[in-house]
């Protein structure tokens, strides 16, 4: 059943002094394919900019270009949209075996077919990792099913990596995850595409947002480069990464099955599930650097505060 929402994502920097201008690429704009739909869509930035320019990048996300060349101490950004989410979970779907869509990968040389292989290789943030591969080969045993392998592999990820938002930053490498086996989404996210690529697999990293629920405990800072340690309840089961940007991972299923084409196939790593109505979709690339919603530079002050608030509401 299709899903309509309203989003607010509110991102606020505060500046330790008067910054003297700034430059700002932003990724706030819901991608529009088969699953989402996108009605309405505005993004505000308060001191307010002569243009906001749009662009579309390599992996066909929306990007929305601004600099402030006045003095200011404070940054509001905030994008407001309504989607409708419409993704149809495979249930009772055979699919073929995870061998035969690695080959497809490596033979299919047209515009599509490599457009799906390039996110087969490493990316800068997920480089060729042995930890990977042996966490991998757990799940993808020779000739299983590749709907039956990623999801195996999604729960072994969420089972042996805690998430914990104190555990890494930005900066931490995908060797030190697999090392501590702690980390937010972000983390989780690059650890299992990094899986899927050890084993001849497309993988990519999704950045976007979680259904708002209410909650009961109190709602923890984020912040636009990880997820915050917010969690909510739906039923009996806590949904973690609400309240925040988030991040899973899609996969290239391969083209041929029971029920016809599975194509890509998203999983959600940190909440052991695949990707439903209540994931809203911002953009995607080979990793987080690819996707990061608000990415920039200023000059003047010499420290910032940063405050981000999220909310995905149902119409």
């Amino acid at each position: 059943m299709a899903s309509f929402y309203e989003l607010i994502h509110a991102t606020t920097y505060h500046y330790s002094g008067m910054v003297a201008m700034c430059q700002n690429q932003l990724r706030l704009t819901p991608r529009i394919d088969a699953s989402q739909q996108l009605f309405k869509h505005k993004i505000e930035v308060l001191p307010k900019p002569n243009k906001i320019l749009k662009s579309i990048d390599f992996f066909q996300n929306q990007i929305s270009y601004f600099e402030l060349n006045q003095p200011h101490s404070r940054l509001q950004i905030t994008m407001q949209a309504q989607v409708k989410v419409d993704r149809p979970r495979p249930f009772h779907c055979e699919s073929q075996n995870w061998e035969s869509v690695a080959a497809e990968l490596e033979r299919d040389r047209s515009l599509a077919g490599l457009d799906r292989f390039q996110y087969s290789l490493a990316s800068p943030m997920v480089p060729r990792c042995g930890d990977a591969f042996a966490l991998a080969s757990k799940a993808f045993t020779p000739g299983r099913s590749i709907l039956e392998a990623a999801t195996e592999l999604n729960r072994r990820i969420h089972e042996e990596f805690r998430y914990d938002s104190k555990a890494t930053t930005i900066q931490t490498p995908l060797e030190d995850v697999f090392r501590i086996r702690r980390g937010v989404c972000q983390d989780l996210a690059h650890v299992m595409i990094a899986c899927l690529r050890s084993v001849g697999l497309s993988a990519r990293y999704v950045s976007g947002y979680l259904r708002t629920y209410p909650s009961t405990a109190p709602t923890a800072s984020a912040n636009d480069s990880t997820s915050s340690n917010a969690s909510v309840s739906v039923g009996a089961s806590p949904l973690v990464g609400a309240d925040a940007s988030h991040a899973w991972v899609s996969i290239y299923m391969g083209s041929h099955n029971s029920l016809g084409t599975l194509g890509w196939l998203d999983f959600d790593p940190t909440n052991n599930l695949i990707v439903s109505e209540e994931h809203v979709t911002l953009a995607w690339g080979r990793d987080f650097r690819d996707v990061t919603p608000i990415n920039g530079l200023f000059v003047g002050a010499e420290q910032l505060a940063l405050d981000v608030a999220v909310q995905v509401r149902p119409l």
